[in-house]
């Protein structure tokens, strides 16, 4: 019963550990908007070349272009883990398709913003305000609803930020046992893709 308890436990956890709801951070999220742009909407992605979730989101992006009228940037959270593959050619053809994109350390965006998890959508009103703060929907492609919800004046209650965290004390709250951002967790990931991809 103690052995079945215990790998009840272990494998909730890893379950659990891929895809939580991460907190929102606060107006400190205004920081990563361009303040020379009193017209216009923002629209502003913060992803991770390690998040599967956040290819996805570059795919949809990638998939419509940018949108007319507004600005939008990607901004790529880089930390100590490897980008998976694939992720520099979806970086690269979406500077191609116009979109402005930066990395920076994630560190300095935990530090400066407080969040917690990627994929995050911010949206900022021509008077520097956030419009909607939050997630992508379940499949990354709501982007395009939201910012026209949010021009509309009608953003709703945000998607839940469904992802991977950011920092390394954050990846540790999350995840103690480092099932997913540990070495553990990166043998298992790996064998996980292998087993899909084949």
């Amino acid at each position: 019963m103690l052995v079945w308890a215990a790998a009840a436990l272990v494998i909730g956890t890893v379950l659990t550990s891929y895809h939580q709801p991460m907190l929102a951070p606060g107006e400190a999220v205004l920081n990563l908007a361009e303040a020379s742009t009193p017209s216009q909407w923002q629209a502003i992605h913060v992803l991770s070349g390690a998040c599967g979730c956040s290819q996805r989101v570059m795919r949809n992006l990638l998939a419509r272009g940018p949108m007319a009228g507004s600005i939008e940037q990607i901004i790529i959270a880089d930390g100590d883990e490897s980008d998976l593959p694939g992720t520099d050619l979806l970086l690269t053809q979406l500077k191609e398709a116009k979109f402005q994109v930066t990395r920076r350390k994630t560190e300095d965006l935990v530090r400066d913003t407080g969040m917690r998890g990627v994929p995050l959508l911010v949206i900022v009103s021509p008077n520097h305000t956030v419009a909607y703060l939050g997630g992508y929907g379940m499949n990354g492609d709501q982007a395009n609803s939201i910012l026209a919800r949010s021009i509309a004046g009608k953003a709703g209650s945000p998607f839940p930020i469904f992802g991977c965290a950011v920092g390394q004390r954050v990846r540790r709250e999350v995840d103690p046992f480092g099932l997913k951002y540990g070495a553990l967790g990166n043998r298992l990931s790996l064998a996980i893709r292998k087993a899909f991809s084949a």
